[in-house]
């Protein structure tokens, strides 16, 4: 069965619309006629990696200022009281190289149509014109603080940290900021401490511009994308922000190879049990060398079809589940397999995944293998163009190649992927499946 990307495309044109601002602000719509329901998103690409050690937890503690009241909305408790006769859920989320207010229902859901422009109004006021205020520092000072603590109980929590913690410092070793703990987003408590509502307003003026923004609505608008009375409301509210400067991407870098089989070995609390996870460097996502890399883990670990499933499991009876797959960021990928052996077997294990490898290297499995990923992934694949979003989330992608200079889209992989042939998955097995790898065994 194929894809019929000429349809798909037509409804991208029908229902989407991607426009730029006069102010330099990105409103993505898509249109779902019929459902009764809508939510939006404001985004500004900007988050705690662009602070330094003495700022952080700044874009943070303007997250939550923006609740403390703004223009149009001074008196938080009023506010409150018209947000919910509205049925708008009040968040926001400060991240790495992002900072959201999710404008819809509790947690994260859909609003009614009539009451979406409020909803929009208020959330919009929120983010981009905060009181910053002496008074509302102080006061929030304490509450940031207190949710700083409790980060860092919970973080004291998780066992696995250091073994964790091993592991990424070797797997992303060349990106410092990647391996930052979450907790910092919210900040020190020095630098909470130190706060000042002149770095606020700086951070403010600066980061929260239209050339950072980043809008999306998405559900029935009344209309075809940017024709919706909705969405003309909401370009109306977005073109009040400041066009400002645009903020420069984050710059990640490769990673460090691996140099023959580096091992980790580390301490576990179940003795009798080896956890083994094997990792090779493989090509991003976004790159169209790494489409071969889906069918080769489905040949690999697909379930009661994979080689190692039928090896490891089935035939030799030593592992209960296993698996492969892929991960890491956009410049360096990571291709991981992954399954629990009895400490006593783990040698044999080791050689039965090693003789998988040699197998698959050597094309010694059948179209059929190709076939089965094809019936695996189809419907998979069609079923995430049965739901709502897909076409913004297309867009977006198509936004971020523009503005990161990302190589592809999820239809552009799709297509890839479809076209790939066991030549193909054979020539990947071979470069990238050798012997650089980063074996852990736990």
């Amino acid at each position: 069965m194929a894809f019929d990307f000429e349809n798909l495309e037509a409804q991208i044109k029908e229902r989407g619309s991607m426009e730029t601002l006069e102010n330099g602000a990105t409103l993505i719509t898509e249109n779902i006629p019929g459902s009764g329901l809508v939510k939006a998103r404001l985004a500004m690409h900007v988050g705690s990696d662009y602070e330094e050690p003495e700022e952080y937890g700044t874009l943070h503690f303007l997250e939550h200022m923006a609740f403390n009241g703004s223009r149009l909305y001074p008196d938080r408790f009023k506010r409150n009281v018209e947000a919910g006769a509205v049925g708008l859920g009040l968040n926001a989320r400060t991240g790495n190289t992002m900072v959201t207010f999710p404008v819809g229902g509790k947690d994260d859901g859909y609003m009614l149509p009539k009451n979406f422009v409020q909803g929009f109004r208020m959330m919009s006021d929120m983010a981009f014109f905060p009181l910053l205020t002496e008074e509302l520092l102080q006061k929030e000072r304490d509450i940031i603080q207190r949710e700083r603590v409790e980060g860092e109980i919970n973080l004291s929590k998780d066992k696995e940290k250091g073994n964790r913690k091993e592991v990424e410092q070797r797997l992303y070793s060349s990106n410092p900021l990647l391996l930052k703990e979450n907790i910092l987003c919210v900040g020190t408590s020095e630098s909470i401490s130190n706060m000042s509502l002149e770095k606020l307003r700086e951070f403010h003026s600066k980061y929260f511009v239209g050339k950072n923004t980043l809008a999306r609505v998405i559900g029935d608008l009344n209309g075809n994308g940017s024709k919706s009375p909705l969405v003309d409301m909401a370009k109306e509210m977005l073109m009040e922000v400041p066009a400002g400067e645009m903020s420069p991407p984050i710059e990640y870098a490769e990673e460090k190879p691996f140099q023959g089989k580096e091992t980790i070995i580390q301490k576990s609390d179940f003795p009798q049990n080896k956890e083994v996870l094997m990792y090779f460097n493989v090509p991003s996502f976004q790159y169209k060398e790494s489409y071969a890399l889906n069918p080769l883990k489905f040949i690999l670990g697909g379930d009661f079809n994979g080689m190692l499933f039928n090896d490891l499991r089935e035939e030799k009876q030593l592992v209960y589940s296993l698996g492969c797959g892929t991960m890491g960021h956009m410049k360096t990928g990571y291709f991981f397999i992954h399954y629990t052996v009895e400490s006593e077997k783990l040698d044999l294990a080791m050689k039965a995944t090693e003789s998988c490898l040699s197998k698959v290297k050597q094309g010694l499995f059948d179209e059929k293998s190709m076939e089965a990923f094809r019936a695996a992934y189809i419907p998979m694949a069609l079923e995430d163009f049965q739901k709502p979003r897909w076409i913004e989330k297309e867009l977006r992608e198509r936004y971020d190649q523009e503005r990161f200079g990302y190589q592809s889209t999820s239809l552009e992989r799709l297509k890839g992927i479809f076209n790939v042939t066991k030549q193909d998955v054979v020539e990947a097995a071979n470069k990238y499946l050798g012997e650089n790898r980063l074996v852990v065994i736990k």
